[in-house]
């Protein structure tokens, strides 16, 4: 396997989003779920990673029909956090974020925005 490293500020930059099911009249309400996604970013400040990241996230944004035919739309709700990691040099095997592993508590709270 190839050392492919790339030198840079490396950021982690971990977005929220949630899922509406627009017009169903809450019948999918006790079906609230949401994903948390993490982007790698090369940014030379925390302000530049958060605007790069926030791009990024963006694009993840989704819309289509569900298998019964409802509108499903998975929406960005904000970006959580942006980590410094600890390397500038990321290539095979480099640790790239971690994270504790906390209740189900956490995740309403996040999506309840």
């Amino acid at each position: 396997m190839a050392n492919n490293t790339a030198v840079g500020n490396w950021w982690a930059v971990a977005a929220v989003y949630k899922v509406i099911h627009p017009g169903t009249g809450g019948r999918y309400l006790s079906r609230r779920m949401g994903e948390r996604r993490v982007f790698l970013v090369d940014a030379e400040d925390r302000e530049e990673a958060e605007r790069v990241g926030l791009e990024l996230a963006k694009e993840y944004e989704a819309q289509y029909r569900g298998v019964f035919g409802n509108l499903v739309c998975w929406r960005l709700v904000k970006i959580e956090e942006v980590i410094p990691l600890e390397t500038r040099e990321i290539g095979h095997g480099t640790e790239v974020y971690n994270d504790w592993l906390l209740s189900e508590k956490r995740q309403r709270r996040l999506l309840s925005v």
